[in-house]
């Protein structure tokens, strides 16, 4: 099993462009450095079945953080829209599917010796990755 508890450092976004368009986003200078800036950390801690994930650009210029429970829902918000979100764990692997409505999203995060591999599909056929290193 590979160390989960840490903080990594963002050195490699693929596909952003399209990942903002298929969520309805737009794609501007500003919203590619969201989810490109690799200045971006993930802080991740463990207590039991209860983690926190927290990823931060700049000097906390911006921050989100999710805590949540292996198995239980939990709410998160995305642009201004509320989803119930439920985490599953399987060996290295976090998956997250988010529900908007009708919409279901889904994000895992890889964890595999000093990597940590971000795969996010908003419920379409696009994919992202955003992979980080260990700092």
């Amino acid at each position: 099993m590979a160390q989960i508890a840490g903080t990594y450092q963002l050195v490699e976004a693929i596909n952003p462009e399209e990942i903002l368009k298929a969520a309805g986003q737009e794609v501007t200078p500003v919203s590619l450095a969201g989810v490109t800036d690799k200045s971006s950390k993930l802080t991740v801690t463990v207590d039991g079945d209860n983690y926190s994930f927290v990823t931060t650009i700049g000097d906390n210029a911006w921050r989100r953080e999710i805590k949540f429970t292996i198995g239980k829902a939990f709410e998160e918000e995305f642009k201004g829209s509320k989803a119930s979100t439920v985490a599953t764990r399987v060996g290295d692997k976090f998956v997250f599917k988010s529900t908007t409505g009708a919409n279901v999203a889904e994000r895992t995060y890889e964890f595999a010796g000093t990597t940590v591999t971000m795969i996010y599909n908003p419920g379409s056929a696009v994919e992202a990755k955003r992979i980080y290193k260990r700092i």
